[in-house]
């Protein structure tokens, strides 16, 4: 989402946290390299998500495997921000869903601003449905 505004000419900030790890020298080369202004924040594991897919050649349909250390300490948001764009892993894999809700709340309700959440629903990540559409609805309905 945010290469694709940057690239259009839009005003934007990639929010995200990565770690000091291989994976991670390579996240970050590839975001310098496509320009987009970045805000790293700090990660508690200093570890990065790694998404492993494997094709299955007669198909071409892949099943997925997914390491994860979603896990930002905090989740600043400048007065100017009008959109906050999130995907459904950071919703749902702990422990940074609470500072992804608690972003999503402070902008929720602010006047000319919008959060915008990116279903990509991932058994490999949270195989129980159940536990999937509860963090996805306490994100899509406003605070109380």
């Amino acid at each position: 989402m945010a290469l694709g505004l940057h690239l259009l000419g839009r005003p934007v900030t990639l929010s995200s946290c990565w770690g000091d790890d291989p994976p991670g020298a390579l996240i970050g080369a590839h975001l310098a390299a496509t320009g987009v202004p970045v805000r790293r924040l700090r990660g508690l594991s200093r570890r990065s998500t790694v998404a492993l897919a494997y094709v299955d050649t007669a198909t071409g349909s892949a099943d997925y495997d997914f390491l994860t250390a979603w896990d930002p300490a905090h989740i600043p948001l400048d007065p100017g921000v009008t959109l906050l764009h999130t995907g459904s892993l950071a919703a749902v894999v702990d422990p940074g869903t609470a500072q992804v809700l608690d972003a999503c709340r402070q902008l929720h309700g602010r006047p000319g601003c919008a959060v915008a959440l990116d279903l990509n629903v991932r058994p490999a990540v949270q195989p129980d449905r159940n536990a999937y559409r509860t963090a996805i609805t306490r994100r899509s309905r406003p605070p109380m």
